[in-house]
């Protein structure tokens, strides 16, 4: 992915989550207010205020702001902020009802980017020391304030799945198959083994053009050498056991 998807996606993170409907509404007033003050200026006393009102609000149409002669540096800002506010508007709205379906479609097509399950305290800090490296990350957990847990809109590179890592159709949404690498930090040992059965069907079948790293976090290192040794895990990715201080 080159920086044109990365700034296309900083830009549409901006919209749908930095530009709050609120700032557009006071933008939109302040259009009304000195496009009215800057007409009634323009006119002297030619148009009533009812009038010179209908002609700011015209401003939003992109009808009214053309003026023949010098204008008031009032109404350069109101016009100006007029159009900002119209596409800011038409930006907000697109980016809030399709910015999710985008992402889900730009994850499906990532390649050799890191998938984490499990948004814990080791999983997040391990996914911002996998974006200091310039790594996509995709940090799967099912959550419901996965998003208040992390302020993704910053990291371009970072994309959050709000969904269960031990469903073998979430790991083919998130292209388990085209990874470079995994890390496995649930809950509990159940969990991660879990997703580690449901990871190996999804390469059920599936060719991988070069062989997966799994890092999972469990208790017992004799309960990974079972996994390893005991289950096609072995076969399917290059298993490691990842166990950090790190308290989730």
């Amino acid at each position: 992915m080159n920086s044109l998807w990365i700034g296309i996606i900083r830009i549409g993170r901006i919209f749908a989550y930095h530009l709050t409907w609120w700032l557009v509404a006071v933008c939109a007033i302040l259009v009304i207010i000195l496009g009215t003050l800057a007409f009634e200026e323009k006119s002297g006393s030619g148009n009533s205020l009812s009038t010179s009102i209908y002609l700011a609000l015209q401003l939003f149409t992109l009808k009214s702001g053309a003026i023949d002669g010098d204008v008031s540096i009032m109404f350069e800002i109101a016009r100006w902020l007029g159009v900002g506010v119209v596409f800011g508007a038409l930006l907000k709205g697109f980016f809030t009802a399709f910015g999710n379906r985008a992402e889900a479609v730009i994850v499906r097509g990532l390649t050799d980017h890191t998938i984490i399950c499990g948004a814990g305290k080791r999983g997040r800090k391990l996914a911002f020391d996998l974006l200091r490296d310039e790594c996509f990350v995709v940090l799967v957990d099912p959550q419901e304030d996965l998003d208040k847990l992390i302020d993704h809109h910053l990291y371009p590179r970072l994309f959050l799945v709000n969904a269960d890592a031990t469903d073998v159709d979430i790991l083919a949404q998130v292209n388990v198959i085209a990874c470079k690498q995994m890390f496995i930090v649930g809950p509990s040992d159940g969990v991660n083994l879990n997703i580690v059965s449901e990871t190996v069907a999804a390469h059920e079948w599936k060719d991988r053009a070069s062989r997966m790293y799994c890092y999972i976090h469990l208790d017992s290192e004799v309960l990974f050498n079972l996994v390893v040794d005991g289950t096609p895990a072995g076969h399917v990715m290059e298993m490691r056991l990842f166990n950090k201080n790190t308290k989730e």
